[in-house]
């Protein structure tokens, strides 16, 4: 049985500064102090639930690659079984990159957002459907079958990008309002005989961060 661990990075300096912004992607915002002490509370823990991971795959965005680096740290694991991985990098926002929520997000922008079962599109940008199929078909088709005979492997990925994925092509319905927290872990059981091949364990497990992150 292999259970693959959807982690969502720590806190970025995105996250930090320009809260009210929609970041999109934004590959080089690093992690803040509190986002790789959030990273090292999530390696430690793993340990301390008897977890141990075979291969660590992470998304290229520099916050992805640093909250890796603290979590293989924490648990004595060797920089190289960290791998980069393309296509499981945050929903691409388009042109509303950079643009302040509320000018985005008004309550007629919202209504039609959340009627399009995941079909609406932002200017030049990518839908949730897109989103999620991307992160999902770079989990089935390349990451499972490279990793099978392994029993923990981590995935260091995106908020929006993962709840995209869970929601429409998991069966696991995740809100706007409920994306994964930073460094949270969402377990899946590898069940192939599953129409949607995971069955899910735990969602945005995030017990480590009540130990000194906040």
């Amino acid at each position: 049985m292999t259970i693959y661990h959807l982690i969502r990075h720590g806190e970025s300096e995105a996250n930090e500064k320009r809260a009210d912004r929609i970041c999109g992607r934004s590959s080089e915002t690093p992690l803040t102090e509190k986002g790789h002490q959030q990273a090292r509370l999530l390696g430690t823990w793993c340990v301390e639930q008897g977890i141990h991971f075979d291969r660590i795959c992470t998304s290229k965005a520099v916050r992805a690659v640093q909250t890796a680096q603290g979590v293989c740290d924490a648990m004595q694991i060797a920089p190289e079984n960290i791998v980069l991985v393309d296509d499981i990098e945050e929903k691409d926002q388009g042109e509303w990159t950079g643009a302040v929520r509320a000018n985005i997000y008004t309550p007629e922008m919202l209504w039609i957002m959340n009627n399009s079962e995941g079909h609406f599109l932002p200017p030049g940008g990518e839908s949730d459907r897109q989103a999620g199929m991307r992160l999902f078909q770079k989990l089935t088709q390349e990451i499972v079958p490279k990793t099978q005979g392994s029993q923990h492997v981590a995935i260091v990925s995106h908020g929006n990008v993962i709840r995209c994925m869970l929601h429409y092509f998991v069966g696991f319905p995740v809100t706007h309002g409920n994306t994964p927290l930073n460094t949270s872990i969402t377990s899946l059981e590898y069940t192939p005989d599953l129409p949607t091949q995971f069955r899910v364990l735990t969602y945005n497990q995030a017990e480590h961060l009540g130990k000194g992150s906040s």
